[in-house]
């Protein structure tokens, strides 16, 4: 609760990452055991805090997009502020499993959700505007804002607390925020 605080008080706007809905779509897709429990008892733990701004990031696989309502559930009962979903890229020459048609699916949902008013819920990087309906991908995507270490703190499937997702830097663990 104290690095909460601390963290809380030095920043504004963090970042929390989680791979699927629960434990075991979590531990599908980050390989981490206990990464889904960390990440939400980190979230809790900042937003207990006072922290002004939570967002929670999500990979877009298709297993996540499948069971887009488990997700929502799950971060409105964190209480965070935003829920961004991230474009899978290709790792280590590994392509992603998701294909245009499943980008399409992510976009409608979005879509209805924004109208609904439920959720903030965006695509956090960029997509091509000519796979689809741009105005419907303008509308629920954030474009590629970056603000690693100025206006975004990110926590990684492992518990990294980091100044951005992709850097390799571990400032500390989020299992210290309990």
């Amino acid at each position: 609760r104290d690095l909460a605080r601390s963290v809380s008080s030095r920043a504004d706007n963090i970042l929390i990452s989680l791979r699927g809905w629960d434990a075991e779509s979590d531990y599908a897709e980050s390989h981490v055991r206990r990464s889904f429990e960390s990440s939400c008892d980190a979230a809790r733990a900042l937003r207990a805090s006072g922290l002004k701004t939570l967002r929670i990031g999500v990979c877009a696989t298709k297993s996540v997009i499948r069971n887009i309502d488990s997700i929502y559930e799950v971060v409105k009962g964190l209480g965070a502020d935003r829920l961004e979903f991230y474009r899978p890229v290709a790792v280590r020459g590994r392509e992603p499993e998701v294909e245009a048609y499943d980008l399409k699916i992510l976009v409608d949902k979005l879509e209805d959700c924004q109208r609904s008013g439920e959720l903030n819920a965006y695509i956090a990087n960029p997509l091509p505007f000519c796979f689809y309906d741009a105005d419907k991908v303008s509308r629920v995507s954030m474009g590629a804002v970056l603000g690693e270490g100025n206006n975004r703190f990110a926590v990684d499937p492992r518990g990294f607390c980091k100044p951005g997702y992709y850097m390799d830097v571990n400032m500390g663990d989020c299992r210290d925020l309990r």
